[in-house]
């Protein structure tokens, strides 16, 4: 499966409507003599709102178009099975998702 920021974005998106749902007031009606229920809310729906606005925004013109370009290339490439990959490469990708950085 492929992953985009449309995928990403529509993922953020039903996310921050849970969180902003969980947010609403609660209807009290029948409710009378019970404890009120409270919650609290990390920064995690300011993250989600702000990657939401991002996975949504085009990105700049110029780098869009040589991502595209860059992709065509990779996509030619593999196409005709001339793509290959270090084993360094990987092994350091590896590590830097490891290390989260």
């Amino acid at each position: 499966m492929k992953i985009t920021n449309e995928h990403v974005g529509r993922l953020l998106a039903a996310r921050l409507e849970r969180v902003q749902r969980a947010g609403r007031p609660l209807d009290r009606t029948g409710l009378e003599g019970r404890s009120a229920d409270r919650a609290v809310f990390s920064a995690l729906a300011e993250d989600l709102r702000v990657g939401l606005a991002s996975a949504r925004s085009p990105a700049d013109s110029g780098e869009l178009a040589t991502r595209e370009a860059r992709l065509s290339a990779l996509t030619e490439q593999v196409r005709a099975g001339l793509y290959q990959v270090s084993a360094q490469s990987i092994a350091e990708a590896m590590l830097r998702d490891l290390r989260g950085s």
